[in-house]
Order: C-alpha cells, then sequence, then structure tokens
C-alpha cells in the first residue's frame, strides 16, 4: 500500500509530509463537518469517503494530512478476498465520478491493463473471475490457493 507502483499517483499514500490532499485513508472528521457538508452517501455501497471528499472540497472545504497520525491497517486473507474488495471499488469509482461530475483519471484505469494480462490466459472459469475450479488456470490459481 505504500508503493508507487501499486498506489499510482496517490499521494496520500506515499507522503511523508504534513499537507492539504485530496483524500485521505481512514480519515476522520469533527462533527461540524457533516453539518457543513452533509453525510455520507450510504447509497454507495463502496466509496463513501470518496464522494464526500469530492463533495467537501467543491463546497470549500480542504482535507489535511498529517504524517504524526498513524493506523494500522490488516489487509484481507486472502488474494480472492482482496480481488473482490478492489472489484467493488473499481465498480462504484465510475458511479461516484458521475455523482460528483467528476472523470475519471489514468490511475483510475490502469488496474485494467494488468488485469486483462495477468487473467486473460486463464480457461474458463478463473477463480478471479468468480469461477470455483482451477481448471488448469496456471497464472492466478497458485495466489488464490496460498
Amino acid at each position: 500500500m505504500s508503493s508507487p507502483f501499486g498506489v499510482g499517483n496517490a499521494s496520500f499514500r506515499t507522503r511523508v509530509t504534513d499537507a492539504f490532499v485530496e483524500t485521505v485513508p481512514f480519515g476522520f472528521w469533527k462533527r461540524e463537518a457533516f453539518g457543513r457538508f452533509g453525510m455520507f452517501d450510504e447509497q454507495l455501497i463502496r466509496n463513501q469517503d470518496d464522494e464526500f471528499n469530492y463533495r467537501t472540497i467543491r463546497m470549500g472545504g480542504r482535507i489535511y494530512q498529517s504524517v504524526r497520525i498513524h493506523s494500522r491497517y490488516f489487509v484481507r486473507d486472502s488474494f480472492r478476498n482482496l480481488f473482490r474488495q478492489y472489484y467493488q471499488y473499481g465498480y462504484y469509482k465510475p458511479l461516484v465520478l458521475k455523482k460528483v461530475g467528476q472523470v475519471v483519471k489514468a490511475r483510475h484505469l490502469a488496474p485494467v491493463p494488468v488485469l486483462w494480462c495477468t487473467c486473460s490466459r486463464c480457461p474458463p472459469p478463473c477463480p478471479l473471475a468468480g469461477g470455483s475450479s482451477p481448471s488448469g488456470c496456471t497464472c492466478c490459481w497458485r495466489s488464490i490457493s496460498r
């Protein structure tokens, strides 16, 4: 989660100094922020914080990241669960962008060619695509079954 290769140009993941940013991981807000900018959109299954951050900035708010704040993050227990999580993030990101009137950035599309190059060699049903059988899938089954 801290390699530029893995997180693209998301500076909030690799920042080493305090600064105003577009978004923060695991953010917290004063109660007054919700009075001023509204609550999280509960109709969104994922990316509620992204939508809130876009709205905050659009309404004149600012998001501050301090390197003095530390948190622990526990990753998903399997590659399959991690894939499911990021699939949902990817599915809901365009909905959030449409709602807030933003366009897709290159970093949002980067996973598509990577996933295609990885799984296009998988004979159906590819486990990453929801199939239950490894049936000769040599490119991703080993990662999932560990």
